[in-house]
């Protein structure tokens, strides 16, 4: 009798042991699964911040975050709300059990830990806003299919982006609808660490997505659309100061007179034109040709001298007062004259 009583005690013991581990395989498979999907999450954070920040600085942000989450976690034990911040999981966590529990006296003067920043000040950069003409209207139709207005975006400033690791020129973002922003002289200064060199490779780089242009057109032709987009340029040179702006969506962005200044030069522009302020001619002028616009009236800024430049090494003609170039004419569809050409 006691013998079947222990077998038939084993044979249940050995059961309910077997359906455990049954059911830890099957959360070990849960658990490998999940872990797959975080890695993959990860992997897609990953280039999503690496195509939002300049490479350089994403080390930076690291250790913003380290020191971020340091002050949080000191916090913590140092906050009048303690009882609220700190959950069980919270207090089983041995970083946050560091050090004796927080006085009164330490609990009623706490204050917030303060914010870790990244930022720098630029100096003798320049700066380039281009305004891509009929972007806008196809962003706005809404009849327009989501995934054609998304597949112009992407072939668009693809190109872009890949022209800016040629100049050595750093994209800083890509503006609501129809602006795009680059600057040269930051945040790596060494790439181009003359202020010639960086309003040179800018510049170059303002006629490159200008010319570009005619072959994105082409390429969006063979995907059924047929809109055509075109390209004007603005230029200024001066300081900014720069930084990762944001805690849980980052966004490496630029604040300066001269930022401001490259959007109005990008807004008096024309299509296919590179438009600088004479800071910037002043960089450019042994290095390209300049259409002398004189002294115009720029909204905000007053009466500014501004240039035309011209994708051809200088000929005498930029100075005040000077005729615009019969072959720029030419490119332009006008004759000498300002006739028609035959």
């Amino acid at each position: 009798m006691w013998v079947v009583v222990a077998s038939m005690v084993g044979s249940l013991h050995y059961k309910v042991q077997d359906r455990a581990l049954w059911q830890h395989l099957v959360l070990r498979a849960q658990q490998q699964r999940a872990l797959r999907t975080i890695q993959k999450e990860t992997e897609k954070c990953e280039q999503l911040l690496s195509n939002i920040l300049p490479p350089h600085l994403i080390g930076s942000l690291s250790a913003f975050l380290e020191r971020l989450d340091l002050q949080y976690n000191t916090s913590l034990l140092t906050s009048p709300r303690l009882n609220e911040q700190l959950t069980m999981r919270d207090m089983a966590t041995p970083r946050l059990l560091t050090g004796a529990p927080p006085s009164a006296k330490q609990l009623v003067s706490a204050k917030p830990p303060p914010k870790a920043l990244v930022a720098e000040r630029y100096h003798e950069c320049s700066f380039l806003f281009a305004k891509i003409g009929g972007l806008s209207q196809l962003v706005n139709d809404d009849k327009a299919e989501p995934h054609k207005v998304i597949s112009v975006l992407q072939i668009m400033f693809d190109r872009f982006d890949a022209l800016t690791n040629i100049f050595n020129v750093q994209k800083v973002r890509k503006t609501a609808n129809e602006y795009y922003l680059a600057a040269a002289g930051l945040p790596d200064p060494e790439l181009l660490p003359h202020p010639t060199d960086r309003a040179c490779g800018l510049a170059s780089f303002g006629f490159a997505i200008i010319n570009v242009m005619d072959n994105v057109n082409l390429e969006l032709q063979r995907l059924g659309i047929s809109a055509r987009f075109s390209v004007q340029v603005g230029i200024d040179s001066g300081f900014a100061i720069a930084g990762i702006i944001g805690h849980k969506t980052f966004q490496y962005d630029l604040c300066g007179d001269a930022v401001n200044t490259a959007a109005r030069m990008c807004s008096y522009s024309e299509v296919g034109r590179v438009h600088v302020t004479h800071a910037t001619y002043e960089l450019l002028r042994r290095k390209f040709g300049a259409v002398y616009r004189g002294e115009r009236e720029i909204k905000g800024k007053g009466m500014m001298r501004t240039y035309f430049l011209r994708n051809e090494p200088p000929d005498g003609s930029e100075l005040p007062g000077s005729p615009e170039p019969a072959s720029l004419k030419f490119l332009r569809n006008e004759t000498p004259n300002g006739a028609a050409p035959a």
